[in-house]
């Protein structure tokens, strides 16, 4: 619980929602950095500016707008690391409102930080996947919310293995009972298509409602399988970006040793020298002729 956290999350989201768009698919219209021109319009009302193209967006803007309309709005600073990613990016995505709302009911009173990221996250997954633009949108959607909910675990200090290996379980858990459940469903189409030649109103509800029970949990099965797969993806990327950041560091400590036993070897090469002239410097001097030699040569 830091306000440190707000540029590391800030980072995360700036990853999908940073440059210019102006998709017409796209109901924030024209946004700069994830910001709308509505937001923008809003933001320069505020502080008594006059309007201007959001494309005009200075990163100082740009930083003030998420720390004041998203982080502060979701109360940023009093939640856990990798909590506070998943509704603040669920905010920036979605609206203040809706990530709060979601938090309280899915995650303000757990104590697991990996049980309120998975949560909220599927939540958010769920939420997305009804909407209009999910055609559109929906793939980088569903990537988005993924690496999200990994890096939440990592800030969170969760084994990501362990994530993983449970996300997986439920994959596969979801995806047996699926096959019951579509059993049931088939049974139930099976019951309408030939209702005309059976009587009474309550075998013709149980067919409908088998047919919605498999429709809705093929649904949610199909979900759980995304999730797990595009959770194995994030965490897949995040070790590879660790591995290369871990390669690179090792590789940049090599060289700096490399560098200093060339410097250590030059060092010891110039005291090798430096040695060597004071031995010659300091040798032994001529010795003058005697006075007796002299004689003796006379």
């Amino acid at each position: 619980m830091t306000a440190e956290n707000f540029q590391a999350c800030l980072a995360f989201t700036l990853k999908y929602e940073g440059g210019r768009s102006d998709d017409p698919r796209d109901p924030g219209g024209r946004t700069m950095e994830g910001v709308t021109q509505a937001t923008y319009d809003a933001y320069h009302a505020k502080i008594g500016l006059a309007r201007q193209d959001v494309f005009l967006l200075s990163i100082g803007e740009r930083d003030e707008i998420y720390r004041t309309e998203y982080w502060n709005a979701v109360n940023g600073d009093r939640l856990r690391a990798g909590e506070d990613l998943c509704v603040f990016d669920f905010a920036v995505n979605s609206g203040p409102a809706r990530a709060l709302e979601v938090w309280r009911r899915c995650g303000a009173s757990k104590e697991s930080r990996e049980a309120i990221a998975h949560d909220i996250c599927a939540h958010r997954l769920s939420f997305l996947h009804a909407l209009r633009t999910w055609s559109a949108f929906g793939a980088g959607w569903g990537q988005r919310v993924a690496a999200c909910e990994a890096l939440a675990l990592q800030m969170a200090g969760v084994p990501l293995k362990g994530a993983l290996d449970r996300a997986r379980t439920e994959k596969v858990r979801h995806g047996a009972t699926g096959s019951v459940v579509a059993g049931i469903g088939a049974a139930g189409a099976a019951i309408l298509h030939h209702a005309q030649n059976i009587s009474g109103w309550e075998t013709a509800a149980f067919a409908i409602m088998a047919i919605l029970a498999a429709s809705l949990f093929a649904f949610a099965s199909s979900r759980h399988g995304q999730r797990a797969d595009a959770l194995a993806s994030a965490i897949k990327d995040m070790e590879a970006r660790a591995s290369a950041l871990k390669e690179a560091e090792a590789a940049e400590i090599a060289q700096k040793n490399a560098v200093r036993r060339q410097i250590e070897n030059q060092l010891q090469e110039i005291k090798l020298a430096e040695d060597a002239e004071a031995a010659l410097s300091n040798g032994p001097a001529q010795s003058a002729p005697s006075a007796c030699n002299e004689e003796l040569k006379k």
